[in-house]
C-alpha cells in the first residue's frame, strides 16, 4: 500500500515538474520575466546617425518596454569594417547578452561572424537570414518592393533607360530591387545602370539630359533624387523620372510638387520595435522568426492628397 502511496507521490511530483517547466518557459508565471536587464548592444557605421534614426528610434522604444539595457555604438570612421569587428568583439567580451549589427559590409562581416562562432544572439540588420539558429535577419521585403516599381515603370515606358542610385554597395535590399528590375527589363534595348558614386552619378545624367531619351533614376539617397530634380528644372525638354528608394521629408515634398513620381517606403521604426520583440522572445526560449519583414508601401501625389498613407 505504501508503495502504492509512493508511487502516486512520484507521479505527482513527476507531472507537477514537466507542467512547472513547461508554463515558466512560455512565460506564464512570469519567471521569464525576472531578467529585465539584459544587455543588448546596437553597433552601426557612422553615417547611420542620421540614415536610421527612425531604426533607432523603435529600438529604443521597445527596448525601454522589455527592460533591455540598450547600449549603442557608432564607428568612428565610416565604412571602417575593421573597427566594427573589434567593437564587436570588445563587446561580447564585455558581456553583451545580444547584438544589433548595421553592417558596413554586408558579406564580409557576414562571414566574418560565421567564422567567430559567437554564440551571442545577433540580430543582422537588412540581409538575408544567418544560417544559425540564434541569429535573425531583420528588413522589410525589397523583392516585392522592386517588382511592384517594375511593375509601375512598365506602365510608364517600357524603353526608357533605367538608372539605379546606390547609396551602399551591395546592400542585400538595393540587390533584391535591382534584380526584379532585371528581371522585368533585361532586354537587350533596356539600359540598366547602376552608380554608387554620386558625383559619377551626376555626370552621367547630366550626359543623359543633353542628349535627350527618356530616363527614370531609381535613387535610395536623397542626394540622387535632389540631383535629378535639379537636372529636370535646367534641361526642360528632357523626358525624365525619378522614384526614390525610401522616403523621407524632402523626397516627401518633392512628390507633393510631382517633381518625383513616387517613393517605396516602409516603417523602419516597426522594424526596430520587431527586432527587439524577436530577441525578446530568443531570450525567454520562444519561437521566432528567423526573418523579420515589415510591408513596403508605394507614396504619390495622389494618396499624399487623399491621406491615403
Amino acid at each position: 500500500m505504501n508503495d502504492e502511496k509512493t508511487g502516486k507521490l512520484l507521479r505527482f511530483w513527476i507531472v507537477f515538474a514537466v507542467i512547472t517547466f513547461i508554463l515558466a518557459t512560455t512565460d506564464m508565471l512570469g519567471i521569464a520575466r525576472l531578467r529585465t536587464n539584459r544587455k543588448v548592444t546596437l553597433i552601426a557605421d557612422g553615417i547611420a546617425r542620421m540614415d536610421h534614426e527612425q531604426l533607432i528610434r523603435g529600438i529604443l522604444d521597445e527596448s525601454s518596454v522589455q527592460g533591455f539595457d540598450l547600449r549603442i555604438r557608432f564607428l568612428s570612421k565610416n565604412y571602417d569594417v575593421q573597427e566594427q569587428k573589434n567593437i564587436i568583439a570588445q563587446e561580447i567580451d564585455n558581456g553583451a547578452e545580444g547584438l544589433i549589427i548595421i553592417p558596413t559590409s554586408e558579406k564580409e562581416i557576414k562571414d566574418w561572424i560565421l567564422e567567430q562562432k559567437y554564440i551571442t544572439p545577433i540580430v543582422y540588420m537588412y540581409s538575408e537570414h544567418i544560417p544559425r539558429w540564434w541569429s535573425i535577419s531583420a528588413g522589410y521585403d525589397a523583392k516585392k518592393a522592386g517588382e511592384e516599381l517594375a511593375e509601375r515603370i512598365e506602365g510608364e515606358n517600357r524603353e526608357a533607360r533605367i538608372v539605379v542610385s546606390e547609396k551602399y554597395p551591395g546592400n542585400t535590399y538595393m540587390a533584391n530591387i535591382e534584380t526584379a528590375l532585371k528581371n522585368r527589363f533585361g532586354r537587350n534595348d533596356v539600359d540598366i545602370k547602376i552608380y554608387s558614386d554620386q558625383a559619377e552619378l551626376a555626370d552621367k545624367l547630366r550626359g543623359y539630359a543633353e542628349t535627350g531619351g527618356k530616363t527614370i533614376l531609381i535613387g535610395d539617397r536623397v542626394e540622387a533624387v535632389s540631383t535629378m530634380v535639379q537636372l529636370s528644372g535646367i534641361y526642360k525638354g528632357w523626358d525624365s523620372t525619378v522614384y526614390s528608394i525610401g522616403c523621407d521629408n524632402i523626397v516627401m515634398n518633392e512628390i507633393e510638387n510631382e517633381k518625383v513620381a513616387g517613393a517605396i517606403g516602409w516603417s523602419d521604426y516597426l522594424v526596430g520595435v520587431k527586432v527587439i520583440q524577436s530577441m525578446s522572445n530568443m531570450f525567454r526560449a520562444f519561437s521566432f522568426d528567423f526573418d523579420i519583414k515589415v510591408d513596403h508601401y508605394y507614396i504619390n501625389a495622389l494618396n499624399i492628397k487623399q491621406r491615403n498613407l
